[in-house]
């Protein structure tokens, strides 16, 4: 079933961003890169580990956990608005959920229940998502774009929609990419970063729209990329970031909830250093909010707190990095719409902010937010973990990917799309 995107449409949290079958797929979630030593991942044990599997999605699919002995290993997750995506260590990538504009890249827009291979897509280190669109980092330092691209956002010179991958002609050399609510980036081997897409967050001072990469001005010896937006704040809400060498950051596009951290709460059409922010190790940006982990192991975030998001026990925003109390010995940060997760070192999840989808894992859903760290129930030996708009996947022990949150669309993957599973369950492969 195909769910149409409206432009511009901003929902409230209590619908959970999935609203009816006319409706678009809610929230973006953090478009997360990175290279060097700023991503440790996370991975999910609990739910069902049923051996067999068949099934695509759209009417229905297997709700068992694998059809393949043993389960495919995943070397990470990502997740758009409605839908999720996973690296496999093969070099193949998989996704699931919302199949608008083809966003799948399986070459059709029927929505899966389960993981469909994207076609043509090998040797994959990376993939990115963005409301309708995604993209696959080759080994070989190239790209591909396919779905939605309705402000030029596949970086193609067009913008014409594509279900098959297509690659980014002359782009090449990249090391990680990004993709926000219309635009994506990509992080170049000596340190630059190029934008496309919707105008206005590409971080070249200008509001023009782009469909084919352009420099971000003042960017040099970036070691990290993370783009994050959202539809439940608003389409006009995207952001991206570069890690610098010495741990400072720089982020530019939307700063109406202070998401760029530099504490103010203006666009930023050029990129803003963040303000205070030393030694970091990796970034995430979510909805209207970011954070990072730090050198030490702890997290500071910054941004929207409406939701608890930011995990300092309240909700007030704070456009400049505040420390999240009581969180220490992180491995990796990930931010969702209005939801955020860490992956500690011991390979526990522990997640904060909305929960009205069950996105932060405690078996309950409520519309009363959890401004601080809490635990997500049966998770233990966790090496892979990525949010998305409003659920959140984990690889790990078990050798099993396991989702929890918002299901309306087939993202948990577990073959239905039941309203929420505030459990962690198996995807059924």
């Amino acid at each position: 079933m195909n769910h149409r995107l409206f432009a511009g449409l901003s929902v409230s949290l209590g619908l959970l961003a999935f609203l009816g079958c006319s409706s678009s797929p809610g929230t973006a979630a953090t478009s997360a890169s990175s290279t060097g030593d700023s991503t440790t991942g996370g991975s999910g044990t609990g739910g069902s580990s049923s051996a067999t599997s068949s099934g695509v999605g759209g009417s229905g699919g297997s709700s068992s956990a694998c059809k393949d002995v043993p389960c495919p290993a995943v070397a990470s997750l990502v997740g758009g608005y409605g839908y999720e995506c996973a690296v496999i260590t093969d070099g193949t990538a998989r996704c699931w959920g919302s199949n608008d504009n083809g966003r799948l890249g399986d070459g059709t827009t029927m929505d899966h229940f389960n993981p469909v291979v994207v076609k043509g897509v090998d040797k994959a280190t990376q993939l990115a998502t963005g409301l309708g669109h995604a993209c696959a980092l080759r080994s070989d330092g190239t790209v591909l774009c396919w779905g939605l691209n309705s402000s030029g956002q596949l970086g193609d010179g067009t913008t014409t929609d594509h279900l098959p991958p297509t690659a980014i002609a002359g782009l090449a050399g990249v090391k990680a990419i990004g993709a926000g609510t219309y635009h994506t980036c990509a992080l170049l081997g000596g340190g630059g970063v190029q934008c496309w897409g919707k105008g206005g967050f590409l971080g070249d001072g200008t509001i023009s729209s782009q469909s084919a990469p352009q420099d971000v001005p003042g960017i040099a010896g970036a070691k990290g990329l993370y783009v994050g937006g959202s539809s439940t704040f608003g389409s006009q809400v995207s952001a991206a970031c570069a890690l610098m060498g010495d741990g400072s950051a720089r982020c530019w596009g939307d700063n109406s909830h202070g998401q760029l951290g530099d504490g103010g709460v203006g666009n930023g059409e050029s990129p803003v250093t963040v303000t205070g922010l030393a030694g970091a190790k990796e970034l995430a940006v979510g909805g209207a909010h970011a954070c990072a982990r730090m050198g030490d192991a702890t997290v500071m975030c910054w941004g929207e707190n409406g939701d608890g998001q930011l995990g300092d026990g309240t909700a007030t925003s704070h456009s400049t990095p505040a420390a999240v109390p009581g969180l220490s010995n992180v491995a990796r940060v990930t931010a969702g719409d209005r939801h955020t997760c860490a992956l500690l070192q011991d390979g526990v999840v522990r997640c904060w902010g909305a929960n009205t989808s069950g996105e932060l894992g405690n078996g309950m859903t409520s519309f009363n937010p959890t401004p601080m760290p809490g635990v997500v129930k049966g998770l233990s030996g966790i090496t892979v973990l990525g949010a998305s708009s409003q659920s959140t996947c984990a690889f790990g022990a078990g050798n099993l990917t396991r989702c929890w949150g918002n299901d309306q669309y087939g993202q948990i993957g577990i073959g239905d799309n039941t309203m929420s599973h505030p459990d962690p369950i198996a995807v059924a492969w």
